[in-house]
């Protein structure tokens, strides 16, 4: 597994105070790291609490490792481009299995209950949720999500910033293409162009961006 090492690493802060980010500060507890502070642009939300911590106004800073907590793909992306300079933490949470030769990017979730088999490429700031599976050989891009129990059978490609949605099946060797969604169910059993969503199973074409 190649992924950068939390060792010298005791907390970091949190963009996003929304209901993935409360996902994000309890796999932080079962790292043993605290959470330093959470920012927010939504000033309903500033002022609160989450795990603990204050939400406070986004002022940009750089200065302590950062975890998106941010479900929507695209807010992740032009996140990440404003902040250079900045570390990005990856977290695996203590009950995801990773096997031997998986490659991480910075950033990325790995949630409880994943399985990432060997092989496995997951770009930066991507999320694999709750109980996903992603078999061996696949390729998963940048800012691109895997929803809670979607299975992605071995050699599938997924472009950057694409949704696989909830309990979704992909069959071996198909691509998915750039900002394409995948409907939460569907099975797959051919590629998706980029900006496609499909839904139903088999899924089928239903819109086009």
């Amino acid at each position: 597994m190649s992924v950068k090492p939390i060792s010298s690493i005791t907390g970091c802060a949190l963009i996003g105070a929304g209901g993935h980010a409360r996902v994000v500060a309890a796999t932080l507890v079962r790292l043993g790291l605290s959470l330093e502070a959470v920012f927010d642009a939504d000033p309903a939300r500033i002022g609160t609490l989450l795990g603990g911590a204050p939400v406070v106004a986004d002022a940009g800073r750089t200065d302590i490792p950062l975890h998106i907590a941010i479900g929507a793909n695209g807010t992740r992306r032009r996140i990440a481009a404003a902040r250079a300079g900045a570390v990005w933490l990856s977290l695996i949470h203590p009950d995801a299995r990773l096997a031997p030769g998986v490659e991480i990017g910075e950033g990325a979730l790995i949630g409880l209950g994943a399985l990432v088999q060997t092989g496995a490429r997951i770009g930066r700031h991507v999320i694999i949720n709750t109980g996903a599976v992603v078999e061996h050989d696949n390729r998963i891009g940048d800012f691109s999500h895997v929803a809670p129990g979607a299975v992605l059978a071995g050699d599938v490609v997924v472009g950057e910033a694409a949704l696989i949605g909830a309990g979704s099946v992909i069959l071996p060797g198909l691509h998915i293409g750039a900002g394409a969604v995948v409907g939460a169910g569907a099975v797959v059993t051919r590629s998706v162009g980029e900006g496609e969503t499909v839904m139903g199973a088999p899924a089928r074409v239903t819109a086009r961006s």
